[in-house]
């Protein structure tokens, strides 16, 4: 019994240090952490295999669990060279038995891989499966056990002894290990939902103020960022209420996120303060998306809320350059400036090429190089 006790403490042990080395849900990890896994797999079948049992005069071990567990989630092909080191430490610790070795390891790996299989058609097993499928696996890959009674060097009553201990062990130690894998995967699951949650703004599913704070620290370079205020937003309130100015808000959000590419990022600041980091992005590319956002707003906000006047925001264009107080004090200036200038436009620093005009566009003004650069707006709303 204490050489029992000792072998599931070594294998809750390792199940624990192999757990540990999955950092998020998603199984596409570095190829260190891959091989980090594969070593704790054979440090821990090792160590089984080194405190065997003796069950009627036979050896009896657990070292084929952590294969097969390795087996489910690396595939065959990793499992085989991660039980190659534990065949061989059998081959030298027992070499009358290296034949029953090998043909178990095989056998429970060919095993995992017809529950894979079926597991692809019928779904993750319920725990009461999960305990039938591992004392199913570890009942056939334990049958080389027999061989000696085959060869007449042992009697068969002999050998279900060690051969009952060894399913019922290792089925059981599978079972431990892919409880602990479960716990620790859902401990994952809900530490980056809570993460995300913490990154979210709840009225829009924007980004919020502290995820923008975290990025703008680290935006790959070149890298623009457009500050946007919706004009009138107040006045939108107040005419049709808190609900209309929540649905502008969450109807804004979609538009600006289908509005950006897939490395661009759009934030929730507060209010109806909005920001978009463009990154990594050169400086045509920064000012075509902000005209963009400006116009689609303009055009479908409004369309897809149901209220009678336009929907418009002004913004202010800049790099990111320097410290994240100086940069955001900067385009904050050039948001007022938009608005100062008419709204419904974006106001460019000056080192920010104008766009491109459109057929059609009118107002078009090419300031002075020291002048901050204002998109074209079509009837943007004045005043207040």
């Amino acid at each position: 019994m204490d050489q029992l006790f000792v072998n599931f403490c070594v294998m809750v042990t390792f199940a624990f240090f192999r757990s540990f080395t999955f950092i998020t849900a998603q199984h596409t990890d570095a190829a260190a952490l891959q091989a980090w896994r594969a070593a704790i797999t054979v440090a821990n079948a090792l160590l089984l295999c080194h405190y065997g049992l003796v069950v009627q005069g036979v050896s009896v071990d657990l070292g084929n669990a952590p294969i097969a567990a390795f087996a489910f989630s690396n595939g065959p092909l990793a499992a085989l060279a991660a039980a190659a080191p534990l065949l061989a430490y059998r081959a030298v610790q027992a070499p009358t038995d290296a034949l029953d070795a090998v043909m178990s390891t095989l056998l429970s790996i060919v095993a995992v891989m017809v529950i894979r299989t079926l597991r692809r058609h019928h779904g993750p097993p319920t725990p009461l499966e999960g305990v039938r499928n591992a004392l199913g696996l570890f009942a056939v890959a334990t049958l080389p056990a027999f061989l000696p009674a085959v060869s007449g060097q042992r009697s068969p009553a002999d050998l279900w002894a060690p051969y009952l201990t060894e399913v019922i062990g290792s089925a059981l130690a599978l079972n431990i290990i892919t409880a602990v894998m479960r716990a620790h995967f859902q401990v994952v699951h809900k530490t980056e939902r809570y993460r995300t949650l913490m990154q979210l703004d709840p009225l829009t599913q924007l980004f919020n103020r502290r995820k923008f704070d975290e990025d703008i620290q680290q935006a790959p370079s070149p890298a623009y960022l457009l500050l946007l205020d919706l004009d009138h937003f107040k006045r939108v309130n107040d005419t049709h209420g808190h609900d209309a100015g929540d649905e502008v808000l969450r109807v804004t959000a979609q538009v600006l996120r289908e509005a950006v590419r897939e490395s661009d990022r759009v934030y929730r600041l507060g209010g109806e303060e909005l920001a978009v980091l463009l990154a990594p992005c050169a400086a045509e590319a920064a000012r075509g998306i902000a005209e963009r956002i400006r116009r689609n707003v303009e055009q479908d906000v409004a369309a897809r809320t149901g209220l009678p006047e336009p929907v418009t925001l002004s913004g202010g264009l800049m790099a990111v350059h320097g410290d994240q107080r100086t940069l955001l004090r900067a385009v904050d200036a050039l948001l007022y400036t938009a608005k100062a200038a008419g709204r419904n436009r974006i106001a460019t620093a000056p080192s920010t090429p104008a766009p491109v005009v459109v057929p059609g566009d009118v107002g078009e003004r090419r300031p002075a190089a020291e002048e901050p650069v204002m998109s074209p707006a079509r009837g943007g709303a004045a005043g207040g």
